[in-house]
């Protein structure tokens, strides 16, 4: 990086405005290897894109983003080779057309894509190129327990799971009658409204109602 460079990136940074056109909106942070840091704004950094190879981790996050907004009454998906080059804006990997350990279930960076976001390989089908996914079977009797307790006792390092996986728990919780959990949930658990569609805000924050509803009417009820 020259010292011109790095001078401009400083200044764009300290000044708060887009290190490529000067606008100071709708910015963005960059950070370059040597952690020196500077801003662009969300045009000019659409632009860069185009120029740029993207990276394997960048490819499989796509794919991760994807499997997370599967509807959670979902339980399989059946996909194209040629569908992950549109949910990857890339072409799989050589190896990957040949190779069916690719698709292993391991943490390698495609494998812990679709692991991450609760899902797992059923079957691949080489000659017919088609890939088929099923969603983990999961102990939520167990998995919520656990994350709420890491949660009110403060846990350090605490990783929340992705606002699908909480929805889904947060209405697990309102069917099974675990309306603290679900609150806490709801309130605590890290979940981004933001990423949801209004279909499941509508329905999460119907749920949210239902356990503080509950719980209300159980104090009310104690307090007679």
């Amino acid at each position: 990086m020259s010292d011109d460079f790095t001078k401009r990136a400083e200044e764009a940074f300290k000044g708060g405005k887009c290190i490529s056109c000067g606008k100071a909106i709708d910015l963005e942070e960059l950070e370059f290897k040597n952690e020196r840091k500077t801003l662009i704004c969300s045009d000019c950094l659409k632009k860069l894109a185009k120029f740029l190879k993207p990276t394997k981790r960048g490819m499989y996050n796509k794919l991760q983003a994807f499997f997370e907004t599967i509807p959670q009454q979902q339980e399989q998906v059946a996909l194209n080779f040629s569908d992950f080059t549109d949910i990857m804006d890339h072409a799989l990997p050589k190896t990957a057309l040949n190779d069916r350990t690719w698709w292993a279930n391991t943490e390698s960076p495609q494998g812990s894509s679709w692991l991450s976001a609760g899902w797992k390989l059923e079957n691949i089908y080489m000659n017919a190129k088609v890939a088929v996914f099923r969603r983990k079977a999961e102990n939520l009797l167990k998995s919520i327990p656990k994350y709420m307790k890491a949660l009110l006792d403060g846990e350090a390092h605490v990783m929340s799971p992705s606002a699908h996986v909480l929805i889904g728990w947060i209405r697990f919780c309102r069917k099974i009658g675990w309306y603290f959990e679900g609150k806490v949930l709801y309130e605590r658990g890290g979940l981004s409204l933001d990423s949801l569609s209004e279909t499941e805000r509508a329905e999460v924050d119907e749920d949210y109602t239902v356990c503080k509803r509950e719980i209300m009417r159980y104090k009310n009820e104690k307090s007679v």
